[in-house]
């Protein structure tokens, strides 16, 4: 006897049979697969395993809501009280069933380990009496498997042909002559290795040679709209650190991409499925301020930075010290972390980590000794590293002569100007104390 019948359209098998492997890795039983059962035994083995069961989640989409079987199972659901309907698509559902609180998994983009699924699981949990029991093991083999399909959403399970990893290698990989041609001359011979590994289908050196041609360096000029092409092979085989800067690219609208934040966090959620660090701040940068359609959830922020600071990144550290310094996210106020995080970040040459260890100095507080000399030197830091409210404390630094600077209302005045005319707040309101215009 099953915890859990899964009531599906059987075109959406796919869907189904992803669905009862996620919720036998949290260790609860489900019966799913009509496929097995012969013509003649069909309608009284279904019946007999839905009133077996203790849950039965329906999937809804637009071939279950037409589907005969589909309605007379959640009719017999309902009156049996085990009726949990949940959606893959958008859809308007049957009137007998349009009053049901009904879970949104449209939003969810399939991977195992997911908070979107955290609202199925708690239900399931409070029906069955009994919390989820993580096989650690067979999620991890699962989320493997997952994005080795190439990490499709629910509805591509349900709605797409059926994927396979050769079929999707087959795809992705295109013939070495076509990825890429001969460098071009000049290229640092770390790059022309990669470029020759990238010519091979290597996912790992297209996104080299694509980050190189994004911030033109090791001798490749700064071409955004090749990098965009060379993080989308990566993305293609389904690689983390491809999908996470193509995520970028959608984000800030660069590389001839239209800017779309919402296919960014698609990408972003994709990379974070594995972990991958730099995924994992951009993701929760979108949390915290609730872009790309999502909603704002500080909390979930503080997850993701924290992950990417255990594993060294210093936007991480830098992004999880300022929470700290807020006490935002459900975090304690607590400066000295904040302080401690942004030593992190600062000594990686992050700009965001240097300008705010700056603030830190400046102002004495986190258990530093107030000393503008160090700030003047972190805000120059961060400013050499292309950070622009950096622009803006170096202004207040001259314009009072302070941490060795002479004083110099005009430099002072150029550094707002520069930092105002990019939409800093801070400098924009020194500057109309002064009835200055940028």
């Amino acid at each position: 006897m099953a915890d859990i019948f899964i009531s599906y359209k059987s075109e959406r098998r796919p869907a189904a049979r992803h669905l009862a492997k996620v919720l036998d890795a949290y260790g609860y039983t489900v019966w799913y697969d009509y496929g097995l059962v012969p013509g003649d035994e069909f309608e009284p083995r279904l019946m007999g395993e839905l009133r077996a069961a203790k849950i039965v989640v329906v999937i809804w989409c637009a071939m279950a809501v037409r589907s005969e079987w589909v309605n007379r199972e959640a009719m017999e659901a309902k009156r049996q009280g085990k009726f949990l309907p949940c959606q893959i698509e958008s859809v308007a559902l049957p009137a007998e069933f349009a009053g049901a609180d009904t879970i949104n998994l449209t939003g969810w983009d399939g991977a195992p380990r997911s908070h979107m699924l955290d609202r199925l699981l708690g239900d399931i949990a409070r029906r069955l009496g009994r919390d989820p029991s993580v096989n650690f093991n067979r999620l991890r083999e699962l989320d493997e498997d997952w994005r080795g399909y190439g990490a499709p959403t629910l509805a591509h399970f349900a709605l797409g042909p059926a994927l396979t990893p050769d079929a999707l290698r087959s795809q992705s990989v295109r013939p070495a002559q076509e990825v890429l041609g001969t460098p071009p001359q000049g290229v640092s011979p770390n790059m022309a290795q990669h470029w020759e590994n990238a010519k091979r289908g290597s996912a790992a050196a297209l996104l080299e040679v694509g980050y190189a041609y994004h911030f033109g360096r090791d001798g490749l000029p700064k071409d955004e709209s090749e990098a965009v092409r060379l993080y989308r092979l990566a993305a293609d085989q389904g690689y983390g650190g491809g999908q996470a800067y193509l995520g970028f690219m959608y984000s800030e609208g660069h590389g001839g991409l239209p800017k779309d934040e919402h296919e960014a966090v698609r990408f972003y959620k994709l990379a974070v499925t594995q972990g991958h660090a730099v995924a994992q701040v951009y993701l929760g940068f979108m949390y915290e301020k609730g872009l790309g359609g999502l909603l704002k959830d500080e909390r979930e922020a503080v997850r993701l930075y924290k992950l990417s600071a255990d594993q060294g990144d210093a936007n991480g550290q830098a992004y999880l010290g300022s929470m700290y310094e807020n006490g935002s996210g459900g975090l304690p106020q607590d400066e000295h972390e904040a302080v401690r995080l942004y030593t992190l970040a600062a000594a990686q040459g992050n700009a965001y980590g240097q300008r705010r260890l700056g603030v830190m100095h400046q102002n004495g507080r986190g258990g530093l000794p107030q000393n503008d000399q160090e700030a003047v030197r972190l805000f120059t830091l961060a400013l050499a590293n292309g950070d622009v409210p950096a622009q803006g404390y170096l202004g207040f630094m001259y314009a009072n002569g302070l941490g060795g600077l002479p004083r110099d209302d005009r430099e002072a005045v150029r550094l707002w100007m520069l930092a105002a005319q990019q939409g800093n707040a801070f400098a924009q309101e020194q500057l109309k104390a002064l009835g200055q215009h940028w």
